[in-house]
């Protein structure tokens, strides 16, 4: 019994620092978006005010950090354990 406690814990934190890790590299990605964001910004006002084409790429980069914080906040390894479950269970009862 304490034996299956002690994993259980430990299990815990694993979990805990893979999501801390995860939310982090978000904040890393957010940060990196925003540097850039702005050193475009600034060679699109310095070379060329006529058109400003700093908004598509922009664009893009913020797309992106929109859809690695829907992967973190919406789990998608919960998802992934339900498919491979669902694998296992088909695997099983096939052979």
């Amino acid at each position: 019994m304490k034996y299956e406690n002690e994993i259980a814990e430990e299990m815990k934190i694993y979990e805990a620092e893979k999501k801390a890790k995860a939310k982090i590299g978000l904040l890393i990605h957010l940060v990196v978006v925003i540097l850039v964001g702005v050193l475009l910004t600034a060679i699109n006002l310095c070379t060329q005010t006529g058109y400003l084409w700093f908004k598509w790429p922009v664009l893009g980069l913020s797309l992106s950090v929109v859809f690695h914080g829907l992967a973190i906040f919406f789990e998608s390894g919960s998802i992934r354990k339900r498919l491979l479950s669902t694998e296992i269970r088909r695997l099983g009862s096939s052979g």
